[in-house]
C-alpha cells in the first residue's frame, strides 16, 4: 500500500469511528431523554395497577357503607313502625274505627263488590 492510500484508509477509519461514536452518543441521549419523559409523564404499568387496586378498594368500601346504611335504615323503619303501632294501640280513636271485616270494598257507591 502506498502511504497516501494508507493515510486515506486511516482517515476513513477515523471518520467511521467518530461517526459510530456520535451515533452511540445520540442513541444514548435519545434513550436518556425518553426515560426522563416517561418519568415526568408518571404513568407506567405500576401506576395503572395501583390505580386499579385503589378503585377495587373504593368499590368494596362503598358496598360495605351501603350495607351498613341499609341495615341502619331498616332498623329505623322497624323502630318507627313499632312506635306507631304502640301509639295507635293506646289511642281510643282506634276503638271507634270499623273492624276490617266490617269494611266494604266496593267498586262504586252501590255497595256491590
Amino acid at each position: 500500500m502506498t502511504s497516501s492510500h494508507h493515510l486515506q484508509e486511516e482517515l476513513r477509519w477515523q471518520v467511521v469511528g467518530r461517526t459510530e461514536d456520535v451515533m452511540k452518543r445520540l442513541v444514548s441521549r435519545y434513550i436518556h431523554q425518553t426515560k426522563k419523559q416517561l418519568r415526568q409523564d408518571g404513568v407506567n404499568e405500576d401506576d395503572l395497577l395501583e390505580i386499579k387496586q385503589d378503585i377495587s378498594s373504593l368499590r368494596y368500601e362503598l358496598r360495605e357503607d351501603r350495607k351498613r346504611e341499609t341495615a341502619r335504615n331498616t332498623g329505623q323503619i322497624d323502630s318507627i313502625k313499632r312506635d306507631i303501632i304502640r301509639s295507635l294501640r293506646g289511642n281510643q280513636y282506634l276503638q271507634d274505627l270499623p273492624q276490617p271485616h266490617e269494611l266494604c270494598w266496593c267498586d262504586d257507591a252501590s255497595g256491590v263488590g
